[in-house]
């Protein structure tokens, strides 16, 4: 059932870039809107309430919680209890140099609790339906304000656990040789950040990481079990003797056969 809103739009000019729109809504309880989608990013913090967003996954943010939507996702919302939100409307951001562009170049869902960002929101909201020159350049330095705190917090929130992820994914993964797109999109990252986390956690690119991992695997396998150059080449993503030998000796110097001769316990 929808039902009616309540709320103003101010739009941007193109000086803000990226920020299309920001809006601030009150939707009674009850509320739902079908499938739908949009052609640029959109971001929503809930300022009072629940939202249910049913994406890519279902999603409940709560009172000071964060959601980014990708460009081209289609989603439903709905609401039993009614909500307050604060929107921002923004477009895909090309400048890695730009300090948006960890927002604006996002292929995943982003979803985030941030409750100290609350009095912000009220009062990017109390600016909104002000429109004298002097509300909206205070308007405009509010909301390029908040966009600037929720980048830093996705940036940091990834950077914190993100080593501990790529190196569980991949410890997970040792027998399928992901591509670096599937690996990022695994992690929902681009695959340019991915690579620059990678080597600021690890001091190596994806591939080396994930090389360095069936090696370390392969060696444990043959100094701790029985299992043939074979076998234990399929435990690592191998699809013959050959081809995993070729890549042991590679890395070792040996055979896996002579590394199991001198290191077999």
């Amino acid at each position: 059932m929808k039902l009616k809103i309540q709320g103003a739009i101010r739009q941007f000019d193109k000086s803000m870039s990226p920020v299309i729109q920001t809006c601030f809504h009150t939707r009674a309880p009850h509320f739902g809107l079908g499938m739908h989608h949009h052609e640029y990013y959109q971001l929503i913090y809930i300022t009072r309430g629940t939202l249910k967003i049913v994406a890519d996954k279902e999603y409940i943010c709560h009172e000071g919680d964060i959601i980014i939507l990708p460009p081209a996702l289609p989603h439903t919302l709905s609401s039993d209890t009614g909500y307050s939100q604060i929107g921002i409307d923004f477009r895909k951001c090309t400048d890695s140099d730009n300090p948006h562009h960890p927002l604006a170049t996002a292929e995943n869902t982003y979803h985030s609790s941030a409750p100290r960002f609350l009095d912000m929101a009220n009062d990017i909201a109390k600016w909104i339906d002000n429109f004298s020159i002097h509300s909206e350049n205070i308007l405009k330095n509010y909301v390029n304000l908040f966009m600037l705190l929720v980048a830093n917090r996705q940036v940091n929130h990834q950077s914190s656990h993100f080593g501990t992820r790529l190196s569980d994914y991949l410890d997970q993964n040792l027998d399928n040789e992901n591509s670096v797109d599937e690996i990022s999109a695994a992690l929902s990252v681009s695959t340019s950040h991915l690579q620059r986390l990678c080597r600021e956690h690890f001091g190596v690119g994806v591939k080396t990481l994930f090389n360095k991992k069936r090696f370390a695997k392969a060696c444990s396998l043959l100094t701790d079990t029985q299992m043939s150059a074979k076998e234990i080449g399929e435990a690592i993503g191998f699809s013959s003797a050959a081809n995993f030998s070729a890549f042991f000796k590679k890395h070792s110097g040996v055979t896996p056969a002579t590394y199991r001769k001198n290191n077999f316990m």
